[in-house]
């Protein structure tokens, strides 16, 4: 499985933003938390809400064929379903994003704590 650079770090945390943050003593999360298998813990959305998002930037242009998420290595955060917004480039007009759309949306299936899901989308996203 090729990973973009989320796993190996080739993906820089600053390449890394996410809406919001969950911060607790004893539950730090940062955007770059967002990577698979991080033994101590994943990103969080400080608000539980809709609107909470990650974005990553991989700096050129990449066919994505499928996501893999996870949930928490040690506490019930997981995520079950999500929209996948997208661009391609800058415009002159600023950044144009697009939803990529399926019938039923993207569901995570079975992914719980610790637990890895891969979503693979029926068109790949270019």
């Amino acid at each position: 499985m090729l990973t973009f650079g989320m796993i190996d770090k080739s993906i820089l945390n600053h390449q890394i933003l996410a809406s919001s943050t969950k911060l607790i003593s004893t539950l730090d999360s940062f955007p770059w938390d967002a990577r698979l298998k991080v033994p101590y813990g994943a990103w969080i959305a400080g608000v539980k809400d809709a609107d909470q998002c990650m974005q990553i930037d991989f700096e050129r242009v990449m066919r994505v064929r499928k996501i893999a998420t996870q949930g928490h290595p040690r506490y019930d955060y997981w995520i079950e379903t999500f929209l996948l917004d997208y661009t391609v480039n800058n415009t002159l007009n600023g950044t144009v994003w697009d939803t990529y759309q399926e019938d039923d949306g993207l569901h995570c299936e079975g992914c719980e704590r610790n637990m890895t899901d891969r979503v693979r989308f029926v068109s790949p996203i270019v």
